[in-house]
């Protein structure tokens, strides 16, 4: 198993997943684990990972928390292109959602647990920010979470019965 955040074919991997190399050649992952400064971060669920040392949490990134509050921002701002500034309040939103708690445990991002009230944040904040770059739609403050909430998806499903066939 590969325990590595970039196996050796550049592809993520997990620390409970094979990664995709090993799996399609069968000789197993030849990454050398990182001497990187750059924090290791991944697209696969929450895991622990010791460097150096010392035990660090490692999140999600910008698939999970930033790409689903900038387009639902997008969406609500009704923004035609979305600029590197709301890029950047998206980052801004999503650093200032670590705890000092979360950041003790060596994690870069919040806990997963938390994706939907960040997600909420950073679109809420890229509304208000598209709406000040005069790019968005001109909602007032008091209006944009409750629009933002009005926008958002609910995971909801009707009820499942199963049909009865008749003559079977």
């Amino acid at each position: 198993m590969c325990s590595r955040v970039r196996c050796c074919s550049g592809r993520t991997s997990s620390n409970t997943t094979p990664c995709a190399c090993s799996t399609a050649t069968g000789t197993g992952c030849r990454a050398s684990t990182t001497t990187s400064k750059a924090p290791p971060r991944s697209s696969w669920p929450e895991f622990r990972r010791r460097l150096a040392g010392r035990t660090h949490v490692i999140g999600q990134a910008n698939n999970a928390f930033v790409f689903p509050g900038i387009g639902l921002g997008a969406i609500v701002a009704e923004v035609l292109e979305v600029s590197d500034e709301l890029f950047l309040v998206a980052a801004d939103t999503l650093s200032d959602a670590v705890t000092a708690s979360r950041l003790r445990q060596g994690g870069l991002y919040p806990s997963q647990s938390e994706l939907r009230a960040v997600s909420k944040q950073i679109a809420i904040r890229v509304v208000r920010a598209a709406r000040d770059g005069g790019i968005g739609r001109a909602l007032r403050d008091e209006q944009i979470e409750d629009t933002v909430d009005a926008a958002m998806w609910f995971p909801t499903y009707a009820a499942y019965h199963p049909l009865r066939v008749v003559g079977t």
